[in-house]
Parts: structure tokens; sequence; C-alpha cells
């Protein structure tokens, strides 16, 4: 009898254990959200989700923003590019990081930073940047699992 009880039992505890692997997995889906940071280099906010402009027509950004988290009062630490830039990247204000001019490589100003990509990547996020994110040659290759560069 007992030998009965327990084959009947052990499907069933393999059972449970799958809900359980699979509710936990699927916890912990949900706990960790997609994250898509999209830069667009000197657009103003002309695109049609933050008032548009007659001659900006945007409907796949609109269609993004209808189903997304926004963030429509942003501001620069800086009216250069590249100190604004690494501001964004790094959570760090040019006066905080040093970055004050263009010609600055932010990678040897700062030398102890975490910049977005590499902060998400350390919590298992796959990172992927392309194009003009910080200036030409200032990528840094361990923020990134994979990054294309702008030609």
């Amino acid at each position: 009898m007992r030998k009965a009880i327990t084959r009947f039992l052990n499907p069933l505890r393999c059972a449970g254990l799958a809900i359980l692997i699979a509710t936990t997995a699927c916890t912990a889906a949900e706990d960790s959200p997609n994250v898509l940071f999209i830069s667009m280099d000197d657009l103003n906010d002309w695109v049609e989700p933050l008032g548009g402009h007659a001659q900006a027509r945007t409907p796949n950004l609109t269609r993004l923003a209808n189903q997304s988290v926004n963030f429509t009062r942003a501001y620069c630490t800086s009216p250069g590019c590249n100190p604004s830039r690494t501001s964004v990247m790094t959570g760090l204000a040019p006066h905080t990081s040093g970055v004050y001019s263009n010609y600055q490589d932010w990678r040897e100003v700062i030398t102890e930073y975490t910049s977005l990509g590499k902060y998400l990547r350390e919590r298992g996020y796959y990172s992927a940047g392309a194009g003009k994110i910080y200036h030409y040659h200032m990528v840094d290759p361990s923020c990134w699992d994979e990054y294309w560069q702008q030609d």
C-alpha cells in the first residue's frame, strides 16, 4: 500500500515542483521589465509624442510612446554634447565628473564609474548600443554585450 501511495505522490511532487519553478521564472521575468533607451541627437521636441512639428511625422515613435513610460521633462546638464551625454549615461553632472568639453574622453577623466549600459549588464540584462551615444571613439566596450559603431 505504501509503495502505491509513493508511486502516486512522486508524479504529483514533480508536477508541483515544475509549477513552482515555472511560477518563480515568471515572477523573475516580471521583476525585470524590458528597458529600451532611445537617445536622439539634436531632435528638439519635433517628434509627435512631444508636441510635434509640421515637417516631422513620427507615427512609429507615437505608437511606441503610447505603450511606454515617457520622460517629457528632461533637461541637459551642459550645453556641450559630450558633457551632457556623459551625464545621462553615468548619472554624474559635469561639475562632479570633470567632463566639461567635447574634446575630453570621459573614460580617462572619470576613473570609477558605472554607465547605464554597465549597470543593466551587471544585473543580467542584455546590453546593446548603437550609433552616437558617446562621441565616436569614446565607446566603452565593457559596458555593452554588443555595440554597433557608427561609420
